[in-house]
């Protein structure tokens, strides 16, 4: 076994453990709505990849680590695939950056826990802009000249609440950060024995992974992606009630086809809720005139907001089906991805027994 299959091998056993916490824990704090449940979840992250890397100083072992993880999603119940996969991926991809760069030093891990739960505030909004579109930041200029008029406040920027935010989960990010270097120290007190890996690892038949190129598996998220695009740019160009109707008439093709388009987020009445709150605050917000008068305008904007908020959520759901195909993983079945199948096949057999040998109660 080479140096490069045995840090896939560590990943593996990494990436393993962290896909079970996500999987099991993921799907309790979320099924429960527990607030902060993804902060939380990227705290357990951010301890096993600094406990990870000071059991094993491999160079590329967290960023590794994190694709598997991000792998080992696909096993989760949730219909949110895509966006936690994203997340996972980054936040491995943050850390081994300031890894590398710092060392296997205080600072490092402290910068790149930081910078890894920072991500979750980073995704939401750039999830938010690209749902909404930037007519979210007009409405979010709006919220903060609302908010210093009626509050007394007055900050030194309309961006200064999120600078406070961002400092708030750098702060977290880094005090998980020293709880997984405090683990790593006790684990290396107690003198734990950990196992020894094989020299040579059994081939998989070829027959394990799939063989069939099929083009259409591969163009399929691409193409997508292609037509979120093109909608999204059809919306901007066209009116309102034009958009709404190539909006519906889409939904009614691809229904044809596959009826799961009409489930997940969009039958929630939540989200419904949550667009008509939009509405209104767009309505309220930017539907006036310079002379304070109020105009249609603000609800249009609001409208348009929603719809771009159903293309995207839907674009990106068949997206995230489509990554799941395992058909896909015959484009990678190259020498080059050798280490990576591997450390992915053992990781998928390792989280169901870790699953398993949880306790029922």
């Amino acid at each position: 076994m080479n140096k490069k299959q045995e840090v896939w091998l560590k990943a593996a056993v990494l990436g393993s453990i962290w896909g079970a916490s996500e999987i099991v824990l993921g799907t309790f704090l979320h099924s429960f709505r527990i607030p902060f449940s993804s902060n939380l979840l990227t705290g357990i992250g951010i301890m096993l990849m600094i406990v990870g890397h000071r059991l094993w100083p491999e160079r590329g072992l967290i960023w590794r680590a994190g694709l598997i993880c991000a792998a080992l999603k696909t096993l989760s119940p949730s219909h949110a695939i895509f966006g936690p996969m994203l997340a996972i991926t980054m936040q491995a991809v943050l850390m081994h950056i300031a890894v590398t760069i710092g060392g296997r030093t205080l600072p490092s891990y402290l910068i790149g826990g930081g910078l890894a739960m920072l991500w979750n505030l980073a995704q939401r909004l750039l999830t938010a802009l690209l749902l909404y579109g930037a007519t979210l930041i007009d409405l979010y200029q709006s919220l903060v000249n609302l908010l210093e008029r009626n509050t007394g406040l007055v900050f030194i920027g309309y961006y200064t609440p999120l600078w406070v935010l961002g400092g708030i989960f750098f702060i977290g990010g880094a005090v998980a950060a020293l709880a997984g270097i405090y683990i790593s120290k006790k684990t290396k007190n107690q003198n734990t024995t950990f196992w020894k890996f094989p020299q040579e690892v059994p081939k998989q038949p070829r027959s394990a992974i799939a063989t069939e190129r099929n083009l259409w598996v591969l163009l399929q998220p691409f193409l997508i992606l292609l037509i979120v695009v093109g909608i999204l740019l059809l919306i901007f160009k066209m009116p309102l009630l034009w958009s709404a109707v190539s909006v519906i008439g889409l939904f009614i093709i691809i229904g044809i086809f596959n009826k799961s388009i009409y489930g997940g987020v969009l039958r929630k009445p939540a989200f419904w809720i949550g667009m008509l709150i939009m509405v209104g605050l767009s309505g309220f917000l930017l539907g006036r005139d310079a002379q304070g008068i109020f105009n249609i305008g603000g609800l249009m904007i609001g409208a348009e907001m929603v719809l771009r908020a159903i293309v995207v959520i839907t674009g990106f759901k068949f997206l995230g089906t489509s990554l799941r195909n395992p058909g896909l993983a015959a484009w990678f079945n190259l020498k080059k991805f050798e280490g990576f199948l591997m450390a992915v096949r053992i990781a998928f057999q390792t989280a169901p027994l870790l699953l398993e040998s949880l306790p029922a109660n």
